[in-house]
């Protein structure tokens, strides 16, 4: 967090952020202050667009925030009620501001809150669109070279409908391998970076298995093993174009933005329609969490999950899930220690959050969304899939009756 020091924009050395946060997974993002109807709002419009010099990466977001003069006394904000809002730099060079008029009433919690998104949702869709071409051009590259009754088998057991959407779905899943392995790269296990060749894959993935993430690894591993026998030139050239998604989501620094089963699940599957699947939306679900759980309800400390469970029984690709328990890792990092934060990711998987689906591979990737949310090994979880249904049936009638 830099305060007040001139020189950190490239454009403007002289200018002095009130306030400019940097982290190493996500785009800088500005807090600029003001008393009571001052110059917050011009100055926090006038960062979009500005480039943090070290790094030349743009400011996406800036907060401007209006403080009422009786707080020109006050050394800490702890308590008391603000007067924000949130200027956005969107793609094609156009602005937002919202509210649109007026400020966002809110303690400096909320704010916090706000500013963990420093990139605007319209990007995040961008990189989705440009990362599930790629994916969708990786199953291509397996197309071309794989027999036509390999890929009835590999539909088959993915439980897809067609050979297209089981293709899909394969390059997903070696997709979210890597993006995992990426996170473990290095560390503590000493992972080695990802690679586009397949027997390299399948052995690092291997190893990560035995480790633990035996849920994000096996499908993947069970497929690419598969893959590489019939055609080791298809599996390597389709490794090549999900190694330049991971690098795309990587370079825009949305790790921690996009999401897998999410963002892209839902854009590259063609039977949507037929098995009546409908996603929840990233911002419905954390308004939903933000008002079925309210922070007085609980103490949150590590062991809480000890105590409440989150289930979502047509889990699909797990957004509900994925926002109830940030939520509850927000309220408890307001208390937490990284210690506890870390027993509270291992609590949760293992104890507080159930989720089903008709669908394995979206209880997959509920999973394995999970888990990224911290790199410390878990046990076994409460999430899986509900094997009812046919291919003439989405499953979701039959689940009823159970």
């Amino acid at each position: 967090m830099i305060i007040e020091e001139t020189g950190v924009l490239a454009e403007s050395a002289g200018l002095k952020p009130d306030v400019l946060i940097v982290a190493k997974s996500s785009p800088p993002i500005s807090i600029e202050t003001s008393y009571d109807k001052g110059d917050a709002d011009k100055d926090s419009r006038d960062r979009l667009g500005k480039r943090y010099k070290p790094t030349m990466e743009k400011i996406k977001t800036s907060i401007a925030v209006e403080l009422e003069p009786a707080l020109r006394k006050t050394k800490r904000l702890s308590g008391q009620m603000l007067r924000y809002a949130v200027h956005q730099l969107l793609p094609g060079g156009t602005f937002r501001r919202f509210p649109e008029t007026g400020f966002i009433r809110g303690t400096h919690h909320d704010l916090a809150r706000i500013a963990q998104a420093p990139v605007p949702k319209e990007d995040v869709e961008v990189v989705a669109q440009e990362v599930a071409k790629l994916v969708i051009g990786a199953a291509g590259r397996l197309a071309k070279e794989i027999p036509q009754k390999h890929l009835i088998e590999i539909s088959q057991v993915l439980y897809q409908r067609s050979a297209v959407t089981g293709l899909r779905t394969t390059a997903i899943l070696w997709l979210n391998a890597l993006l995992v392995q990426r996170m473990l790269f290095g560390g503590v296990h000493t992972i080695p970076k990802t690679s586009h060749k397949p027997l390299e894959c399948v052995n690092v993935w291997k190893k990560i298995r035995e480790i633990n993430w035996r849920a994000i690894f096996e499908p993947a591993v069970l497929i690419l093993d598969d893959v590489r026998k019939i055609s080791a030139n298809a599996a390597s050239e389709s490794l090549k174009q999900l190694e330049e998604a991971v690098e795309l989501i990587d370079s825009t620094k949305l790790g921690s933005e996009i999401n897998v089963g999410a963002e892209l699940f839902s854009l590259i599957s063609d039977d949507r329609k037929p098995s009546a699947a409908f996603y929840t939306q990233p911002a419905t679900a954390e308004f939903l969490a933000a008002l079925t759980m309210p922070e007085e309800m609980d103490s949150w400390d590590q062991d809480v999950f000890e105590r409440l469970k989150i289930a979502d029984l047509a889990c699909g690709t797990g957004t509900l899930l994925r926002f109830g328990y940030r939520q509850a890792k927000i309220y408890h990092e307001r208390r937490g220690t990284k210690k506890t934060i870390e027993k509270l990711h291992k609590t949760a998987m293992e104890k507080g959050l159930y989720g089903a689906d008709v669908s394995p591979i979206a209880a997959h990737l509920t999973s394995s969304s999970l888990a990224v949310a911290s790199k410390q090994p878990y046990g076994k979880t409460n999430i899986g899939w509900v094997g009812v249904g046919s291919p003439n049936m989405t499953g979701s009638i039959e689940y009823i009756r159970y």
